[in-house]
């Protein structure tokens, strides 16, 4: 798997902290743990008494993702890893600073920022990622004193006016999906395929065509009531999707 991280700042001066990685076996053994410099004719490389922080760390991360049995996992559809989000955090902040997360999903960035002596804001939709940050604060931060505001009245838009019925987008997303299921991934014919809610109406979702896909029948009446996330969660539990 390989995955870019994009930097951005909304200033012209912002923090990053050089991040370092082991030197190779040859340099250990040539210079052990300490720094080098020239020598004052600048022909040659001496050792100095200064201990080398490593190398710094170069474009390629090589972070393992997550295995399937792994403690980490929580079952969450876009979980990243630990060690990832605690690179970035100590690259991009320092101690004490804010880090936001506004789509914080299974509470990996918060653990992270707690872990490294950062505050931290998130947030996210989902009633299942209000669960999941709950669970996991609770299990890796030892019960921390936090507080989750949960609203049940989800916001919604007001400035797109009277929306059609979700049925007439039907052959729309058919074709836009090309036959396959948004659920289990699967090709279906149009006669199995039924327009669904990412977001349940019940839960604040709406008829806009960004919030409506086509799953097939199996997938949709596994669903039922739950949001698109919670239905992958329970393919990937029984082995339908990767």
């Amino acid at each position: 798997m390989h995955d870019i991280v994009l930097a951005y700042s909304a200033s012209d001066s912002p923090v990053w902290n050089q991040q370092y990685e082991p030197p190779s076996e040859s340099t250990l053994k040539t210079w052990g743990e300490f720094q080098q410099e020239l020598d004052p004719s600048g022909t040659k490389k001496i050792k100095t008494t200064r201990k080398s922080p490593g190398v710094p760390m170069r474009d390629v991360w090589p972070i393992k993702a997550l295995a399937a049995a792994s403690k980490e996992r929580t079952g969450y559809p876009t979980q990243k890893p630990l060690a990832l989000l605690e690179r970035i955090i100590r690259a991009s902040s320092n101690p004490d600073d804010v880090v936001f997360d506004p789509f914080c999903g299974c509470a990996t960035t918060l653990v992270a920022a707690e872990k490294l002596g950062r505050q931290w804001i998130g947030c996210d939709l989902s009633d299942l990622a209000v669960r999941l940050v709950k669970q996991r604060i609770k299990r890796e931060l030892g019960g921390l004193l936090f507080d989750v505001h949960h609203r049940s009245d989800i916001p919604h838009r007001t400035d797109i006016g009277k929306l059609p019925p979700a049925r007439n987008h039907a052959h729309r997303l058919y074709g836009e999906q090309e036959g396959v299921c948004a659920g289990c991934l699967t090709h279906f014919p149009f006669r199995v395929m039924q327009v669904d809610h990412r977001i349940p109406q019940a839960k604040g979702g709406t008829d806009h065509y960004d919030n409506l896909q086509m799953l097939c029948s199996g997938c949709n009446l596994r669903k039922g009531t739950g949001t698109q996330e919670e239905l992958r969660v329970k393919l990937r539990r029984d082995g339908i999707i990767d």
